[in-house]
């Protein structure tokens, strides 16, 4: 699965859109193959920052404009008072620490307890929260991280299946199953030995500092991608 980010500071419309800081969109993904000028706009406004000329920076700024200009025509958002503002940055920061803490310790015995008592919050509270916030319960959350780390394993070791389960934080083959079977619709055991079914995964290689093992195109390889992206959903039509 190929991944095209776009980020970039507030600070460079401060002079002539300075209200961008007070904004807040709301987190409703959409199809962008059912916005295709949005499409095209975010694919102009990457493939100018990867362009290797003098303009580039020039025609980045004008198109990540128009994009910004377009997503506040198709988005839903609101404008953030001052004390919003604050309480946001306070909410973002928690999710934050919270969302840190399980990734670092989720080979260990964690619990909604102990994130709630680390928080200063009840476990009710807490609970609520979670849900509310990452959109899923928190078991569900350490489970799915636990998984995608037992995948890994399964794909770039000859662990066995005890060692795989706690080297990824479950107490036993049994609850690694069941986590596994809830997020892949297979046994990991299955999963191994279906290569044929996940023939993309055999030459990952684990690591334990990170989620998901990535890979970052080159400044020229994300150029080429981008414009045959580009040509492919545009250029043809003309």
């Amino acid at each position: 699965m190929k991944l095209l980010i776009l980020q970039f500071s507030s600070e460079i419309f401060k002079i002539f859109f300075p209200q961008l800081d007070k904004i807040y969109f709301e987190s409703h993904p959409f199809n962008l193959k059912n916005q295709p000028e949005t499409l095209k706009l975010l694919l102009q406004a990457a493939l100018s920052y990867f362009a290797d000329d003098k303009n580039n920076s020039l025609r980045t700024h004008g198109y990540t404009s128009l994009l910004l200009d377009r997503l506040l025509s198709i988005s839903e958002y609101s404008i953030l008072s001052s004390s919003e503002q604050n309480k946001l940055m306070d909410l973002q920061e928690r999710m934050e620490r919270i969302s840190s803490y399980i990734h670092e310790n989720y080979d260990h015995k964690i619990s909604l307890e102990m994130i709630a008592s680390h928080e200063g919050l009840s476990r009710t509270y807490f609970s609520h929260f979670f849900k509310s916030n990452f959109g899923i319960n928190f078991n569900e959350y350490l489970n799915k991280i636990r998984s995608e780390k037992a995948r890994t394993l399964l794909s770039s070791s000859k662990d066995n299946l005890l060692n795989i389960a706690y080297m990824c934080g479950f107490s036993d083959i049994r609850t690694l199953n069941t986590a596994f079977v809830k997020s892949y619709g297979v046994p990991p055991k299955e999963f191994r030995k279906n290569s044929v079914l996940f023939p993309n995964l055999n030459y990952m290689t684990f690591n334990q500092d990170k989620i998901d093992n990535q890979v970052f195109y080159s400044d020229r390889g994300s150029f080429d991608i981008l414009q045959y992206y580009l040509e492919k959903n545009f250029e043809k039509n003309k």
